[in-house]
């Protein structure tokens, strides 16, 4: 009894380890294109001053690649889930979902972006990919 309850605990230990926790939200996925697109924004804005912004940029995003593509991909899934569109034309609404995050940075944060922020930006980076949802 106690060798079979032994074979049961390690299985599930396992088994729980080798999959993932969570499954990304479709919230989590927009937040996470979110910080791309700000970072992107910032990134072309501050590159106007000299800096090496989009040097960071390139490496931040090669970095988080992996996360970008799943949360893209986890939008078009959950479109096609909601049975509103079909898998083909799941692509847009990502695509969508991105034009509206770029109107959304325009109205609300592009004002607010100087030189002084400029000088942080490999901290704004930093930041944004410590709110990145895996």
């Amino acid at each position: 009894m106690r060798t079979h309850f032994r074979t049961i605990l390690t299985f599930t230990l396992l088994t729980t380890l080798a999959m993932p926790t969570w499954a990304m939200t479709e919230t989590q996925a927009a937040n996470n294109l979110m910080y791309l697109t700000a970072a992107r924004n910032e990134g072309a804005f501050c590159e106007q001053f000299g800096g090496k912004s989009m040097k960071a940029l390139i490496t931040w995003e090669t970095k988080n690649k992996e996360t970008f593509e799943r949360s893209t991909k986890a939008i078009e899934d959950f479109a096609v889930k909601s049975q509103k569109v079909s898998k083909e034309e799941a692509k847009d609404v990502s695509l969508g979902l991105m034009a509206r995050l770029q109107q959304r940075d325009d109205r609300e944060l592009a004002a607010r972006r100087t030189r002084v922020t400029c000088s942080k930006y490999t901290e704004s980076l930093t930041l944004y990919e410590s709110k990145l949802a895996r």
